[in-house]
């Protein structure tokens, strides 16, 4: 087996001085001395944030999606990771609020969770026309890419593909698809591990892995959602997604079918004992056989 995932050590001095340590849960930082703007960020993770986040990149890398890099870091005492930013000096990011506000001014920019205008049909409608990220395949455009971030949330149980979790990469030769990032909130890292391991072992199938999968909710709507609705499973928004656009969501699934098995075990096995349990390794690798097998078995 491949050796650990190696941790970043981001310097003692990185936060300002006048900054009150543990009021800021990210900071950005200079990669080398004097660099602005700085190009590296340390997010604080709250429990299991760090390696979720690490083991979604990998997965990501498995299906050859353009994503933020990420890797475990420390600061001080404190457990997060560290990612380089993926845009250049001249560049800008415009969220998916701001996208979506674009094409249409009445859209709920400030709600970050519980936006009913944020459905896939929108998404792909402000996304038309535009190009993929860089590294993305080239002749797939913004909107094929982005069915490939679709179906890497209904894999790794992704719930956290709000309307600022996208967006557009602004620089001088136009506008294209951001990487996706943000995607901690994936493969059971909320569960304390003697939760996970109670739903490893458990013959109730109310508390099964699975059942938990099935009750992952994104943070993406059917179209003509009414208050009270409920979001979308990651599965039905990548269904949704298929049905809109069926060749390129049957490359993606093609690309995930021919994933092996002992790289997606490698993903989570890397991570270092004392940042995961055997529970959560467990649980995780439960949910990517879970959720493949509903994808590819369509």
């Amino acid at each position: 087996m491949n050796a650990f995932y190696p941790t970043v050590r981001v310097p003692d001095d990185a936060l300002r001085l006048d900054e009150v340590l543990g009021t800021k849960d990210k900071f950005w930082y200079p990669a080398e001395p004097g660099e602005d703007p700085p190009s590296l960020l340390f997010k604080h993770a709250r429990p299991n944030e760090d390696w979720s986040e690490k083991v979604a990149a990998e997965l990501a890398d498995l299906l050859r999606l353009p994503h933020a890099p990420y890797a475990l870091g420390a600061y001080r005492q404190l457990r997060g990771v560290v990612t380089r930013s993926f845009v250049a000096p001249g560049e800008t990011l415009i969220h998916g609020n701001e996208v979506l506000a674009e094409l249409d001014p009445s859209y709920p920019m400030q709600r970050k969770r519980g936006a009913l205008d944020h459905t896939v049909e929108r998404v792909f409608d402000a996304l038309d026309g535009f190009r993929g990220p860089l590294g993305g395949p080239d002749a797939m455009g913004a909107r094929g890419v982005f069915v490939g971030y679709l179906l890497f949330d209904a894999w790794i149980g992704n719930t956290d593909r709000h309307h600022e979790n996208w967006g557009l990469v602004h620089g001088a030769d136009g506008d294209r698809l951001a990487p996706t990032f943000d995607h901690a909130t994936c493969l059971g890292r909320e569960l304390r591990a003697d939760v996970a391991a109670e739903r490893l072992m458990t013959r109730d199938r109310r508390r099964t892995v699975e059942a938990y999968a099935k009750r992952a909710r994104s943070a993406l709507f059917p179209a003509g959602s009414r208050p009270g609705t409920r979001p979308l499973a990651p599965l039905a928004a990548w269904q949704r997604a298929r049905e809109i656009e069926p060749d390129t969501a049957s490359h993606w699934r093609r690309v995930l079918e021919m994933v092996d098995d002992e790289r997606i075990m490698q993903c989570i096995q890397r991570v270092p004992d004392d940042r995961i349990s055997a529970a959560h390794r467990a649980f995780a690798r439960r949910i990517l056989d879970f959720n493949r097998t509903r994808i590819c078995d369509e």
